[in-house]
């Protein structure tokens, strides 16, 4: 039985919001702090049936804070968003301080689409750099169908070793399409447990 990145992954139909919710809820995000725009309201239903709790904010600087805030006293991972250009730089700025406190904040920032890049769009730049002195996983996500599989391996990464932030820059979500899931953690255990029985049949028959 083999066990690469094929196994750990299926695509399916679906929208881009109930692959980031899906994902969200299976690794044990509780709150979403954001400002308004960028994301579709069908996102923030598919938040409401994943029963994710949504906390609207007034400002980036806000969101950032809620999610270090509940972070720090709950010992969990939590999300915050804020849009593409000024509003992702407003939220890079306020992530010192769960740095500081190793707090595992995933910040999610939008992005200029990349059929719109170079066009003259409205606060188009380049927010990587931002993030870069904050974060411990700092990515482009140029490829949205992935988008479900990226923000797992964010959450992975905010919790694991040292905690700290985490970032993931997007280009925009798919009404619909094909996007990839990462199957259950219970399922990716199983398959995991097979592989290594299969190792151990197999060195035995060496000896």
């Amino acid at each position: 039985m083999l066990c690469g990145l094929e196994t750990m992954v299926k695509k399916i139909r679906t929208s881009g919001g109930a692959a980031l919710a899906t994902t969200m809820r299976e690794c044990g995000i509780d709150f979403f702090s954001y400002v308004s725009g960028g994301m579709g309201v069908s996102f923030y239903k598919e938040l409401d049936k994943a029963n994710i709790n949504m906390v609207l904010c007034r400002n980036e600087k806000a969101a950032c804070n809620v999610a270090d805030g509940y972070s720090r006293v709950a010992k969990k991972p939590s999300v915050c968003y804020s849009q593409h250009g000024a509003a992702a730089a407003i939220l890079a700025s306020m992530l010192y301080e769960p740095m500081f406190c190793h707090s595992p904040v995933v910040a999610l920032t939008g992005s200029v689409p990349t059929s719109d890049k170079d066009r003259w769009y409205y606060q188009e730049c380049y927010e990587m750099p931002y993030f870069e002195s904050t974060c411990k996983f700092n990515v482009d996500v140029t490829d949205v169908s992935r988008i479900a599989e990226y923000v797992r391996t964010a959450i992975q990464m905010a919790v694991s070793g040292c905690p700290g932030p985490t970032h993931l820059n997007y280009r925009g979500l798919k009404p619909a399409g094909s996007y990839v899931l990462p199957l259950p953690l219970d399922r990716i255990r199983v398959i995991l447990m097979q592989f290594i029985s299969n190792l151990k049949d197999g060195a035995s028959l060496l000896n």
